[in-house]
């Protein structure tokens, strides 16, 4: 046989149940096949492991110190190679890596993150806050967060909501230039636009029935969502942003709502997981908290 972590457990087995019969139907083997592989082990050893005898078998001194330093070692094997899935939910530890965009981590997934770990302290958490789409290979990623579009089929994904847009201008600013009322009309006004790196663009603002307005002459552009709501606050221009980040600064009363006349265009947001095999407890309890208390906000 040769396979001396096979051996050992054939013989632990045997030790334990203290019948070489009993032992094959427990590993599912031929009674042969462990006769023979006890066999092995004792030539291998140099020492017989088992008294035989018309009456059954008796482990030997030798065969009494092997297993006190053979269990051990197989209980340890046995422990790593566990399935997560069989874990009790209190026990289940591990790390889990997170790739989401950075406002939107910020303001509404690191705070659910918070409360998870308070439920499950032995859950280790990296997020990787960006704007750009990670590479889930290179960076390790568990779970990823994604809004507007998600077409890889390497990835099992879900949609859990629509996320709402939009228009809105700080009241110092409509003050001092008025208010747009159509989409035509942003073009004479002043814009912040938001930065999309990988494409080198501004990102559109898209409305009901496929109308959109591309911001090619912005007053101020950023990539941090962050400082395009500070420039929005400060009146620099008007501005077109997520329902998450929108009502709270509406309800405080530093931007309004203008062209409430034309809705925008929803995006999507979309979780995922990129591997499709299978899936450890952690993972899986992480992926269905987030997207119940994501459903919760829609």
């Amino acid at each position: 046989m040769n396979n001396y972590f096979e051996l050992i457990k054939i013989f632990c087995t045997v030790a334990n149940v203290e019948n070489f019969k009993k032992a094959a139907i427990q590993l599912g083997k031929s009674p042969q096949s462990i006769t023979r592989a006890i066999q092995e082990l004792e030539e291998q050893k140099g020492e017989i492991l088992f008294y035989r005898s018309t009456r059954g078998h008796k482990i030997t001194r030798e065969g009494e110190e092997l297993l006190r330093q053979a269990q051990p070692l197989m209980n340890k094997i046995n422990e790593l190679v566990k399935n997560s899935a069989h874990e009790a939910v209190e026990d289940v530890s591990g790390h889990i890596r997170l790739t989401m965009p950075t406002t939107f981590g910020r303001h509404i997934i690191i705070p659910l993150i918070s409360k998870f770990q308070i439920d499950y302290p032995e859950i280790k958490i990296s997020c990787i806050l960006t704007d750009e789409h990670s590479n889930v290979i290179m960076n390790q990623v568990d779970i990823g967060i994604r809004i507007g579009f998600l077409n890889d089929n390497r990835f099992v994904s879900r949609k859990v909501m629509n996320m709402g847009f939009r228009v809105v201008g700080a009241p110092s600013l409509i003050n001092r230039v008025g208010q747009p009322q159509q989409i035509e009309d942003l073009n004479h006004f002043p814009i912040i636009a938001f930065e999309n790196l990988s494409s080198n663009q501004y990102w559109f603002w898209g409305f009901e029935y496929d109308q959109a307005f591309m911001p090619n002459l912005p007053l101020f552009s950023t990539n941090d969502l962050d400082a395009y709501c500070q420039a929005l606050i400060d009146g620099i221009g008007f501005g077109h942003i997520p329902d998450f980040l929108a009502l709270p600064m509406i309800k405080q009363g530093s931007v309004v709502e203008v062209m409430q006349n034309i809705k925008s265009s929803p995006w999507g947001l979309y979780l995922y997981r990129p591997q499709l095999g299978p899936t450890p407890k952690r993972i899986k309890l992480l992926y269905d908290y987030l997207i119940e208390n994501l459903l919760k906000k829609e």
